[in-house]
């Protein structure tokens, strides 16, 4: 059976029948990362260490979700052949990876992303420069006019807003702290009502305060189901 994703730097997995922790490549293979996906890259070669890549890991999307997640929006959506992808608060992207698996390596750009953390960062480059991505469209800040106003256009925008203010996880959540997430938030989707994309996938714990604010704030978007 495949572990709850982890929600703290803190946490791993640990092996019961092996009486050991998982190695990185173990929880790739738990969360059905494919052989030769660009995340494998980061096993061999890669700016983050073994601990902050489990981490990320765990605090990503499962493949299988965002490949369903994708193939919905396409049910939606009449996209081009070549589809432009771009993500926010973006981690380790494994979004990307059911990207990969539905349009093909080369089938696919990657316009931009935005990450604070630089070895995300330059793991993200890692992963995706064949994709397209480059350095100055790895954006800082999810919430400011680079990655909003004066981000180029992509068909498919995904995000994954920080889950901590939401989580149960989080022992010092409080009512402050949700509101200034919401506000983080709403600043983050300056980027779809500007631009447009043809469609929108946004990620986070299936928590009711999470889902009460952001679901909210995505029905408030003019143009979109």
């Amino acid at each position: 059976s495949v572990p709850t994703a982890i929600g703290s730097y803190g946490d791993h997995y640990w092996m019961l029948a092996q009486g050991r922790w998982a190695h990185p490549a173990e929880v790739m293979n738990l969360f059905g990362i494919p052989p030769g996906a660009p995340l494998r890259m980061l096993l061999v070669y890669g700016p983050v260490s073994a601990a902050q890549l489990v981490a990320a890991m765990g605090r990503s999307l499962h493949p299988a979700d965002a490949l369903g997640a994708l193939r919905f929006l396409i049910g939606q959506t009449r996209l081009p052949p070549k589809p432009i992808y771009a993500s926010a608060c973006s981690g380790l992207d494994v979004f990307a990876v059911a990207m990969d698996h539905q349009f093909g390596a080369a089938g696919w750009t990657y316009a931009f992303a935005s990450e604070w953390r630089r070895q995300m960062a330059d793991a993200l480059l890692t992963m995706y420069a064949s994709r397209g991505l480059t350095r100055p469209f790895i954006f800082r800040d999810a919430r400011r006019a680079d990655a909003t106003l004066h981000a180029p256009f992509a068909h498919i925008w995904f995000c994954s807003p920080p889950c901590e203010p939401f989580s149960r996880r989080n022992h010092v959540r409080s009512n402050a702290g949700i509101d200034r997430a919401a506000e983080e938030f709403r600043a983050i989707l300056s980027y779809p009502i500007i631009h447009q994309p043809l469609g929108i996938i946004v990620e986070n714990v299936a928590e009711i305060d999470a889902e009460s604010v952001i679901v909210a704030l995505l029905m408030s978007l003019p143009g979109y189901q």
